[in-house]
């Protein structure tokens, strides 16, 4: 969640649980001011390169790769501080485990790769989603979804269903998955969606699948952002 810092915020009368953490978001906050010509800390996840800035971890600098799941259209600001939120976060509690949820999945990876490359001691462990009856991930989000929209919302899960069934037990080449990634985008977008991606990468590290690794079956994971009237959702 975006907060504005300005007089209006520390003027307003928060309840005690709301001061909390508002001071908790202010002491983990990226500083604007972090751009300063310090030694910077480079943080890959595929063809991702996320650049930390010492000391401090103060700001965040993502690069993209075309043929990385993210890239300037695909993925939200947010994550661009989200290893430096994170970082202070770790440096604070200093915690031997975290969990985090599979269903974003792409922060999942930022956050393993970040531990693994400066080799810190916490033990990343995936969360599984949690879903309601129909298969929607749980999400805060969901509130914002009309009644309608709430009925259309599963669609986004039941491709991604249909994609895997489509993917197991099938001798697939890349051309194939592109094209099966194709029909999912038009799928939504002729239900009304506004999809980012929907795409199909290696599970270790979210870069596009080769025909190699198809043949040697590499363990792959299907993922998926869309705009369902005013709201973004993710699987």
């Amino acid at each position: 969640y975006k907060l504005k810092w300005s007089r209006e915020t520390a003027e307003y009368a928060y309840s005690d649980r709301e001061r909390d953490a508002l001071i908790e978001a202010a002491a983990l906050a990226p500083s604007p001011h972090g751009r300063q010509p310090w030694q910077f800390i480079e943080i890959t996840a595929g063809d991702a390169r996320h650049r930390l800035v010492t000391p401090g971890f103060v700001d965040v600098h993502t690069h993209y790769d075309g043929q990385a799941v993210w890239s300037e259209r695909m993925i939200p600001s947010s994550i661009h501080g989200v290893t430096t939120v994170v970082m202070k976060l770790f440096q604070c509690v200093q915690p031997q485990v975290s969990v985090f949820g599979k269903k974003d999945y792409q922060q999942l990876m930022v956050i393993r790769q970040m531990c693994h490359q400066l080799a810190l001691p916490v033990d990343i462990v995936p969360g599984e989603t949690i879903r309601a009856e129909d298969g929607l991930a749980l999400s805060s989000r969901n509130a914002y979804l009309s009644k309608d929209e709430r009925q259309e919302a599963v669609q986004l899960i039941q491709t991604l269903h249909r994609i895997q069934d489509q993917i197991l037990g099938q001798t697939l080449h890349a051309q194939d998955i592109a094209r099966i990634e194709q029909d999912a985008m038009s799928y939504l977008a002729g239900r009304g969606w506004k999809p980012d991606y929907v795409c199909v990468r290696q599970r270790k590290n979210l870069i596009n699948a080769t025909d190699t690794d198809l043949a040697n079956q590499e363990p792959l994971v299907v993922l998926a952002a869309a705009k369902l009237g005013n709201t973004r959702l993710i699987d």
